[in-house]
């Protein structure tokens, strides 16, 4: 298996980006996540991947963080959960975004991702909430209380209409500390511009 490739960055056309290193491209699908922290095209860059093999071919899923790809190999265990619908999982939310929601048995926002619907989010529930609340994932140290705050913004603004990706992004550059309130009234000004 390929635990991690490290190499000049030679392309970047979401999901995917090419790592050359030597004389080889390895083009590498990754989440909205590892995606946006990255640096320009030309500079040297190091993916942790995970690789999956099919029939019809070989595959290589990267990841900035050791807790996103091990989430990723968690999820890909779970019945009717492909690596698609995991980096589709990864780049909806953060990790322990993702994590947090497991545990906690929060069916409601595993069904806000694209492609998972009841029946699979229970499945995932049963399947990883024990796991993931051991040592096999371990959420980083994140205020509870921010990631609620944040949570709560982003579920206002999915419910009036925007992208769930779209409003992560925006969010992430605002003050975690604000409110719940001041989180939706400041990525209202940046998601709707002014006419």
């Amino acid at each position: 298996m390929i635990a991690y490739i490290r190499g000049r960055l030679a392309a970047k056309n979401l999901p995917f980006v090419v790592i050359e290193t030597g004389g080889l491209g390895y083009r590498i699908e990754v989440s909205l996540h590892t995606f946006e922290p990255l640096p320009d095209i030309g500079s040297e860059v190091t993916l942790l991947t995970q690789q999956v093999i099919r029939e019809d071919a070989h595959l290589l899923y990267g990841f900035a963080r050791d807790d996103e790809r091990s989430l990723f190999s968690a999820i890909t265990k779970v019945s009717g959960f492909g690596p698609r619908i995991a980096m589709s999982m990864l780049s909806s939310n953060h990790p322990d975004e993702l994590i947090a929601a497991i545990t906690q048995g929060n069916k409601a926002m595993l069904q806000k991702i694209p492609g998972i619907g009841a029946k699979s989010a229970e499945r995932l529930l049963v399947e990883l909430r024990d796991k993931l609340g051991g040592t096999a994932v371990a959420p980083s140290n994140t205020n509870v209380q921010q990631r609620t705050s944040m949570d709560d913004a982003v579920a206002a603004l999915v419910h009036l209409g925007y992208r769930q990706a779209e409003t992560n992004k925006v969010l992430r550059t605002l003050d975690a500390n604000e409110d719940t309130a001041t989180l939706v009234r400041l990525a209202l000004r940046q998601l709707s511009p002014r006419v």
